[in-house]
Parts: structure tokens; C-alpha cells; sequence
């Protein structure tokens, strides 16, 4: 029996191509670029929002902050229910809106809404001044 010569080049199926790299070396190289490129878009994206976010007028914050407040009061009073006026006129002050705000959203005027909270200082007053005379005696 005759030795065969033995053929040193792979079969035609071994499946190198131009990269010189076998089928599966190929496709982590490619996963890895895919991935790569998936990051890169992700990264730009990101960086589209930024720069979209960042490009907003001043006018167009302010009208985005009033309506973000608005919705908010209006969330309050609803979470407040049946709580009064004096107590959701008053809870919206602290919250930090004005008076004239205040009269708007719960659809009175401002003039309301003034002598409610007028009122109410008051009232408290006059209970944080009975509260201080009730101490002193205590204390004698």
C-alpha cells in the first residue's frame, strides 16, 4: 500500500474567508462588534436626549414647571377630600402658591382666600397664646 499524498490545505469546507478566521472565532468577532455597536447607538441616544433636554427655553421651563405645579395642587385637593376650605386653602400655602393661585384652583377669588387664611393665622394664634397662658400656670 502506497502512502496517499496527504493534501497540507485545509478541505474547501473548513470555511475561512477573507478574515483568515475559522466560523466560530467569526462570530464572536462579530457578536463583539454588534454589541459595540449596539453600545455606541445606546451612548448616542443618550446623548440625543441630553442635548434635546438641555436646548429648552427658559419659557418653555417655566410653562412645563406651572403646569407640573398645577397638576400637583390639583392632586392635593384631591387627596384632601372633603377636608374644608380653611385646610386645603391652607395646605396649598405652605405647598408654597400664592393667593391669587390658590383662589384659581379652588375657584374662589383671591379675596377669599386671603380672609380664610387671615383666619386661620388667627385661630392658631390665639390657640398657640391659650396653649403659652395654660403652661405659665402650670409652672407657678
Amino acid at each position: 500500500m502506497a502512502d496517499a499524498p496527504q493534501d497540507t490545505a485545509p478541505p474547501a469546507s473548513s470555511a475561512r474567508i477573507k478574515t483568515g478566521l475559522p466560523v466560530g472565532a467569526r462570530r464572536v468577532q462579530s457578536a463583539r462588534l454588534s454589541i459595540e455597536r449596539e453600545d455606541d447607538l445606546v451612548a448616542r441616544k443618550i446623548a440625543r436626549r441630553r442635548r434635546s433636554a438641555n436646548s429648552l427655553s427658559p419659557s418653555s421651563l417655566d410653562a412645563h414647571q406651572a403646569r407640573t405645579n398645577a397638576l400637583l395642587a390639583q392632586i392635593l385637593l384631591h387627596v384632601m377630600g372633603d377636608a374644608g376650605q380653611k385646610r386645603k386653602a391652607l395646605a396649598l400655602r405652605n405647598a408654597g402658591f400664592s393667593n391669587a393661585a390658590i383662589a384659581q384652583l379652588m375657584g374662589t377669588s383671591p379675596e377669599v382666600v386671603g380672609q380664610v387664611l387671615y383666619q386661620a393665622r388667627r385661630e392658631r394664634g390665639a390657640g398657640a397664646s391659650k396653649n403659652r397662658a395654660a403652661r405659665r400656670g402650670r409652672r407657678r
